[in-house]
């Protein structure tokens, strides 16, 4: 329970328990390790630090947008004093990664798991590349592409579990038709995204749910995300699929901005030039207050998809809004 000179490990989640992410990384763990566990009901980036500082928190976990919410906050004094030592992160942005660590004087420790992935988990403790999920045993994942073939080194394709133990069941329950696209042919497949480097790291990219497909190419929304994220004036954003004139997709992106910032819409276009591919470079933005979320803090695309473009988005090939 000790913790050096720091004192008592104290854990705090602002993510809802029905969630792997607080049940196993918070709630759980906090009561495996017999140490004190704060629940906070919601996600606030204006409050995040005073609470977790009035319970002398020093493990807490994140997903998605936070940490770059977090790190686009004004800085302060509490930077440097806040009593988080150890951030559990799932989707860290690589780009905030070690500016995050040096700013708040903390570590991140990037984890993976699916919620229905057959307890399959994989976590970078530092010992990984920064960006990297970590690196589990060959022989006990594949990474498959479309055609449902081995993806090479550093090509994306979608993680699957091998389901080692003869005769273990994996099942969605009284859900056939689910279990069945789940589990086939010996492996759980999970819906995500990754690729491995040389040395057997893996990566996540985005979900196969959420991938777009542009002038040929495959586009991850989670990437286009992570890109945008990095302009000083975005504080939030959402990539997603919108029907194309022609056939396949185009990409649209909403977008937050940070108090009292503007953006113009080919200003972001220039500022993306040579960040991402030009066929991932959104056509359509639109700038919102909001976006639609889950209680997990995940972006709901399809009501953004359903909404689709709206009469307020800028359409930057044809230089107006619709």
């Amino acid at each position: 329970r000790e913790e050096g000179s720091r004192g008592v490990l104290h854990s705090f989640t602002c993510l809802p328990l029905f969630h792997a992410n607080a049940l196993y990384l918070s709630f759980s763990a906090a009561l495996w390790l017999n140490i004190p566990v704060v629940l906070e009901k919601k996600f606030s980036a204006g409050k995040f630090w005073r609470q977790v500082n009035k319970y002398k928190a020093t493990v807490v976990n994140t997903v998605g947008a936070m940490i770059p919410i977090l790190l686009k906050n004004p800085q302060r004094s509490e930077d440097q004093e806040n009593s988080i030592r150890l951030v559990l992160s799932a989707a860290c942005p690589v780009d905030c990664w070690k500016e995050f660590e040096q700013r708040f004087k903390l570590t991140i420790w990037e984890c993976y798991s699916a919620v229905d992935g057959g307890q399959n988990f994989i976590f970078n403790m530092g010992n990984a590349p920064v960006g990297s999920i970590g690196k589990i045993a060959k022989s006990k994942y594949r990474i498959l592409n479309e055609a449902g073939q081995d993806c090479s080194v550093k090509e994306p394709g979608e993680l699957c579990f091998k389901i080692l133990e003869e005769g273990k069941i994996l099942e969605y329950y009284k859900n056939k038709k689910a279990t069945n696209e789940k589990v086939r042919d010996g492996l759980l497949h999970t819906g995500d995204l990754v690729y491995r480097d040389k040395k057997g790291y893996l990566y996540f990219v985005g979900r196969t749910t959420e991938s777009m497909r542009r002038k040929g190419e495959n586009v991850s929304t989670f990437e286009v995300e992570q890109v945008i994220q990095g302009h000083p004036a975005v504080l939030e954003c959402a990539a997603y699929a919108v029907p194309s004139e022609l056939s396949e997709d185009e990409i649209m992106v909403s977008i937050i901005l940070m108090e009292d910032k503007t953006l113009d819409p080919h200003e972001l276009q220039n500022w993306l030039d040579g960040k991402l591919a030009k066929f991932a470079i959104p056509r359509y933005i639109r700038f919102v207050q909001s976006l639609p979320k889950t209680s997990t803090h995940r972006v709901i695309k399809n009501t953004l998809q359903e909404q689709g473009i709206t009469a307020d988005t800028f359409d930057v090939e044809t230089d107006h809004a619709q």
